[in-house]
Parts: structure tokens; C-alpha cells; sequence
């Protein structure tokens, strides 16, 4: 359980800098419409990756107990 806490905080924090990277890169790169969907994406992808890690202990406490 130590190293799933260590694993999701890390990767909560990795994600929450690709979402500030995200965010300047969209308001930065506003004139070319390609790079704005590119930051969208990637802001996207983060949310749920963290989604994806904060939901894996309720799954399996599910699936387990």
C-alpha cells in the first residue's frame, strides 16, 4: 500500500505540472489551432490518467472485498 500511495502522488504531481504546461502552452499558442488541440489533448490525457490512478484502489477494493 506504501508504494501504490507513492505511485499515485507522484504521478497526482507529474499531472499536475503537465496541466500547468498545458494550460500556458493553450493560452501561449493561441494563433495555431494545430498547437491548441495539441495542449487540449495533452490536458485531456493528464485528467485522466489521474482518474485512471485515484480510481484503481476503489476498483479493486471492490473487486477484492
Amino acid at each position: 500500500m506504501k508504494i501504490y500511495n507513492l505511485v499515485k502522488y507522484s504521478a497526482t504531481a507529474i499531472a499536475g505540472v503537465i496541466l500547468l504546461l498545458a494550460g500556458i502552452s493553450y493560452m501561449a499558442l493561441g494563433s495555431d489551432p494545430r498547437k491548441r488541440e495539441n495542449a487540449k489533448n495533452m490536458a485531456m490525457y493528464a485528467i485522466i490518467g489521474l482518474v485512471i490512478i485515484w480510481a484503481t484502489q476503489v476498483m479493486v477494493n471492490f473487486i477484492v472485498g
